[in-house]
């Protein structure tokens, strides 16, 4: 399942980003799920690696401070805004509860447009309505 949404998100981005190998990706959530500090057959692992094919990649996670299992050429940051700057794709990969709480000026400083992978069904739809955000993933009203 995490190659099917890699190859899903990657599809989506503007043609002139999915020929490029230089991405920034971000990949919010490390923890196998919600505000745990247990990252034991998380999906991040294999959506770290398929997304090192188009660029860098870097992990947030609020509760996972250093993980020797991640792919070499990652970067894990508990800096949020550090996570998502210059970012050319946000990938959700696991459902904090801080992550309920993003909304549009918590991407203000990605590039733009900017591709949101939303697969976890925790983003609050009314804060994140933006002509620069395209949302794929969940359905979005």
């Amino acid at each position: 399942m995490p190659k099917k949404c890699v190859k899903d998100a990657i599809s989506m981005l503007p043609k002139n980003k999915k020929s490029k190998k230089n991405l920034k990706i971000a990949v919010l959530g490390l923890g196998f799920r919600g505000d745990v500090t247990d990252s034991r057959l998380s999906p991040t692992y294999a959506v770290a690696e398929e997304f090192l094919r188009y660029g860098k990649v870097v992990i947030h996670d609020p509760f996972i401070f250093e993980d020797p299992n991640l792919p070499k050429n990652t970067v894990l940051t508990s800096s949020l805004t550090e996570s998502l700057k210059n970012a050319d794709l946000v990938f959700i990969s696991t459902e904090h509860k801080m992550y309920q709480k993003l909304k549009t000026s918590s991407f203000s400083k990605t590039k733009k447009p900017t591709l949101l992978f939303y697969g976890r069904n925790i983003l609050d739809r009314t804060k994140i309505k933006n002509a620069h955000i395209q949302i794929i993933g969940m359905p979005f009203d």
